[in-house]
């Protein structure tokens, strides 16, 4: 085994915890981590706090929380701190995501205080970016093996799952410049309508070693949708 992908399962501002509970059973049903000959899958699941707490006995998957405060414990009304998601198992969380950035105003700089705070706490934060300007500039202060950074094209989100085929193309040459100005061993995820339909196309298209697993939306609410995600993945040749 000699490679570690990792896929994303957000659900956004979906799911009740029956429902959670009924995907993360579907989910026993295939394991944590599905292997193939040269890599192991591990299956991230992304869900809204309200279900953190009902999900974190799970073995079959690794829990993420979709945001993080960037103030620690105190007098902040609505925050929650890294200290809180620790508590209840998160080891991920997403940060600066595009809809947070659209709909609530959210900075670079209150990204780069965001993935202070979940280091802090031991959390791996997974910064989404459109472009190498909303890559905090604090990232640099960490090892590569603390964060994980998500390129999301503007072109390709979509909020029902559609998809321009045309975008793989751009995604080496992207991060092949974000290389140039971040520490030599940042892993990339992928983001941006993946779905089962085209996830085989993007990494055909896209050079696969900079890429190291997705971030899904829509179609991760559909558990059969998103199992069949991870197997294309596992049978995308060279992957």
């Amino acid at each position: 085994m000699d490679r570690k992908f990792t896929i994303v399962a957000n659900w956004k501002a979906n799911k009740t915890v029956a429902g959670a509970q009924e995907w993360i059973k579907r989910l026993a049903e295939s394991g944590k981590q599905i292997e193939s000959e040269s890599m192991t899958i591990e299956v991230v699941v992304a869900a809204p706090y309200p279900l953190l707490n009902a999900l974190r006995s799970t073995p079959d998957a690794t829990l993420a929380s979709q945001d993080i405060s960037m103030f620690s414990v105190g007098a902040y009304t609505g925050e929650v701190p890294g200290e809180l998601l620790k508590d209840v198992g998160v080891e991920y969380c997403l940060v600066g995501h595009s809809e947070r950035r659209k709909y609530l105003g959210e900075t670079t700089e209150m990204v780069g205080k965001k993935v202070d705070q979940a280091i802090k706490n031991k959390i791996i934060p997974i910064i989404c970016a459109q472009s190498g300007e909303e890559i905090p500039e604090n990232v640099r202060n960490y090892s590569p093996e603390q964060y994980l950074i998500m390129y999301e094209p503007f072109e390709a989100i979509s909020t029902e799952g559609k998809y321009h085929p045309e975008d793989p193309n751009k995604i080496t040459e992207t991060l092949q410049d974000w290389q140039k100005h971040l520490p030599a061993g940042v892993q990339f995820l992928y983001g941006g309508s993946v779905n089962s339909n085209n996830v085989h196309q993007i990494l055909a298209t896209s050079n696969q070693q900079l890429v190291s697993g997705f971030v899904v939306g829509h179609a991760s609410l559909d558990p059969e949708e998103f199992f069949s995600i991870i197997k294309r993945c596992l049978l995308t040749p060279s992957l």
